[in-house]
């Protein structure tokens, strides 16, 4: 078994405090899973009543971090009609389907590529930085999605999955995208 390490309970519950800010339908449910070899760090539930797999990702490790997305997608997929039958007011639907969702301060562009040419809704990039999600310090992060359906207010990001930081756009020539 090749149980990776996980992300401290610190970085956990900063993650977990963003994404309360940026999807208030978004609920957590569950922390530090095993599934497979490996751990998801945080399981939610969304607004749809999918079943998220959400993964916090270490510089440089955001392709294999979306392997395991997609394993832990799978993996819980699969055994949402036990989690149903042990917790029936999850709040999950089988039927909705799961999702995965991965958090990384950067994104490859082969990451990029590999994701958008996966079925709409299985992975989601949400990119943040190192300085939003401290070692040890529960704060949120300011984060952008990579498809482009949020923002945050300092960086936009294209539907290419590139925000105006990688393009090196200024605020002002970004907002001729608006």
């Amino acid at each position: 078994m090749t149980d990776l390490p996980s992300p401290t309970a610190a970085r956990r519950g900063a993650l977990r405090k963003a994404l309360e800010r940026l999807d208030p339908t978004l609920r957590i449910v569950a922390e530090d899973v095993l599934a497979l070899e490996s751990r998801i760090d945080l399981v939610a539930v969304d607004g749809q009543r999918r079943i998220v797999a959400i993964v916090l990702a270490e510089v440089g490790e955001d392709g294999h971090a979306v392997t395991r997305a997609l394993a832990h997608r799978e993996w819980l997929a699969q055994h949402l009609p036990n989690w149903l039958q042990i917790s029936p007011g999850l709040g999950a639907d089988i039927s909705a389907g799961a999702r995965a969702l991965v958090v990384a301060s950067s994104f490859l562009p082969e990451t990029l590529a590999a994701v958008g040419s996966l079925p709409a809704g299985w992975v989601e990039l949400l990119r943040t930085t190192e300085r939003d999600l401290p070692r040890g310090r529960a704060e949120g992060p300011s984060v952008a999605r990579s498809q482009g359906r949020h923002e945050s207010p300092a960086t936009m990001v294209f539907r290419s999955g590139l925000s105006t930081e990688d393009l090196q756009v200024s605020e002002e020539e970004s907002k001729e995208f608006d």
